[in-house]
């Protein structure tokens, strides 16, 4: 890059002079912005230094006095006098309701002039033999001055009633009523919550403008860059195939989506300045974080003020790039009920709950069954816009023994209807696992009268010889009676007297 492709702003320099010609008072608040060296016009740069002299020293600022002191400016002895600069920079504004915006642009071609004088000198001194070291610490005191200057700028801002009631702050929802755009989110779980994967669907879901879970519609496609340093390339590959076939896409053909194994260290700030530079190039719009845990360390784990400084670090590297941040975090082991509805106070460490402004929290309805590939969990979804809501996801995933291995199916009900389901299948099992008891029932009945002499007996003898209670025995034996296994009948004995007993009957082969 040579020196006359430099980023200039050399129209915007004018603007921002011409509208401080129409409007004087607008110099202290245009100098808190600006300095005389933002500038690359000599004219603009002498004009603006001269302003900012004539505010400080309390001269009154008007076309004849300003034309008086720009004057006496070597860059006004030429062609160009002050009299027709005045003129023409004047007459090119009709408006001050752009300065700021003009401003800002001034100010960002000067600091991009101002980094690559810090590169090309390290680039010159990498040239020369200097030592790499020293290089590195003069690059880095560079680039520190750098945001040192950045952080000086004007960041407090004040709306009064009736710009608040007049501007336009209305909300952009990324997934409809589920992800408000620039709205930090957690994403909190227990452990081998199907985090991981949920984040996997939104992310393709985000990044092809499709559905989330198959349920929630996203707005329009962004691009997603996902940060999982947990699960492993292997497993979020696998996992990431089956989410998209799911979708009607090849993994290969999804657009604006991205992974990355690497997380940032929100304890280290030349580690995030590296990871926001990271951010910048891969364009994104939404950034999933995967797991919070491996991004800080754990000895202040309970400090609230510790982890909330972090936290808002990376929230605010998020905001400067226009990021929308979905961090995973788990929840609590030490909760009372394991299958209730999560809340946020289920969240674990400190800082997190009070940093979510939004939250998706997953929690298992029912135990999972080790091999099943079936998952029953809570999706209860809140943020300070307003949205919320309470599903019930059943996901099935299958196992490696299926004849089509693994996938990704999603189910996504209302919790009224999971808890209907959820009680009626456990009528269901209980009634099958009676149903299960009494056929063994039955047949330790059957077993027991054919061991008898002539293969009968009585109700006494049955139920000595099998150990059935009452409450199982009176089932059991109607049942045996029914299905013919059992026929009753009486019988007289040497006493002469009559009693009822139970014989084998024709229906056990």
């Amino acid at each position: 890059m040579n020196a006359k492709s430099l980023p200039t702003a050399r129209e915007a320099e004018g603007q921002v002079v011409g509208a401080i010609l129409l409007e004087p008072a607008l110099v202290p608040k245009t100098a808190k912005q600006l300095r005389p060296d933002d500038f690359t016009d000599p004219c603009h740069r002498a004009t603006f230094d001269t302003l900012q002299t004539m505010n400080r020293t309390g001269v009154p600022i008007d076309v004849v006095t300003l034309k008086q002191e720009l004057d006496s400016k070597a860059v006004f002895n030429g062609s160009t006098t002050a009299a027709v600069y005045l003129a023409e920079t004047g007459q090119a504004v009709t408006t001050t309701a752009h300065c700021d915006y003009y401003a800002g642009l001034v100010v960002e071609a000067a600091r991009k002039r101002r980094i690559h004088g810090v590169a090309t000198a390290a680039a010159e001194a990498a040239c020369n033999g200097q030592a790499s070291s020293e290089i590195l610490a003069d690059l880095g005191a560079g680039v520190e001055d750098l945001r040192r200057d950045e952080c000086t700028a004007e960041k407090f801002q004040a709306i009064d009633g009736k710009q608040l009631d007049s501007s336009d702050f209305s909300l952009n929802y990324i997934v409809d009523f589920l992800l408000v755009a620039e709205q930090p989110c957690i994403l909190a779980g227990p452990k081998k919550g199907l985090k991981t994967s949920l984040l996997c669907d939104l992310g393709i879901s985000i990044s092809t403008g499709g559905e989330f879970l198959g349920k929630f519609q996203v707005s329009n496609a962004r691009r997603f860059l996902l940060c999982s340093g947990e699960s492993g390339l292997a497993t979020l590959q696998e996992t990431c195939r089956r989410v998209a076939e799911s979708k009607g896409w090849r993994l290969a053909d999804v657009p604006n989506f991205a992974i990355s194994p690497d997380l940032p260290r929100l304890d280290l700030p030349e580690n995030l300045a590296i990871f926001e530079e990271f951010l910048e190039r891969q364009e994104a719009k939404v950034l999933g974080v995967d797991p919070a845990y491996l991004c800080m360390p754990g000895a202040d784990a309970g400090n609230l003020f510790v982890q909330g400084t972090m936290l808002r670090d990376l929230s605010e590297l998020c905001r400067r790039q226009g990021v929308t941040l979905v961090l995973a975090h788990h929840t609590k082991k030490s909760v009372a009920d394991l299958f209730a509805v999560p809340e946020l106070d289920a969240i674990a460490w400190s800082g997190f709950a009070e940093f979510a402004r939004q939250w998706l929290l997953l929690g298992r309805r029912e135990l999972y069954e080790p091999g099943s590939g079936e998952h029953r969990l809570w999706l209860s979804v809140g943020g300070s816009a307003g949205h919320g809501g309470l599903w019930a996801i059943d996901v099935n995933e299958g196992t490696n023994q299926d004849a089509m291995g693994r996938h990704w199916d999603v189910d996504v009900s209302n919790a009224s209807e999971a808890c209907q389901r959820a009680e009626q299948r456990k009528a269901d099992e209980r009634r099958q696992r009676l149903n299960e008891q009494l056929e063994a029932d039955v047949k330790a009945l059957v077993d027991a009268i054919a061991k008898l002499a002539k293969q009968e007996g009585t109700k006494t003898d049955l139920k000595d010889a099998t150990g059935l209670n009452e409450t199982r025995f009176r089932p059991a034996l109607a049942a045996a009676i029914k299905a013919g296994h059992l026929v009753p009948t009486k019988i007289r004995k040497g006493n002469n007297r009559t009693y009822d007993v139970f014989q084998l009957g024709g229906c056990n082969g």
